[in-house]
């Protein structure tokens, strides 16, 4: 994974616990378990396991949303 990647996949993550944290029906575990994901992400050097957290934590914002939010600026 090159340190563009591993960025792009880290910003997106870091995009998915904004929206968490913005949405009123998002639980305390859920916030919790998110930013363990982004962590994971941040420390680890596998491609796989960056990718698989940053994969956990949309999975928890599309269970919060129901959908893809929308972009903010």
């Amino acid at each position: 994974m090159t340190v563009k990647e591993r960025l792009a996949a880290i910003t997106r993550g870091k995009q998915a616990l904004a929206h968490l944290e913005e949405h009123p029906d998002t639980t305390r575990a859920q916030l919790g378990a998110a930013r363990d994901q982004l962590n994971i992400a941040h420390n680890s050097s596998s491609r796989w396991e960056v990718e698989d957290a940053v994969f956990a934590l949309e999975s928890i914002v599309l269970n919060v949303y129901g959908e893809i939010p929308a972009e903010t600026a």
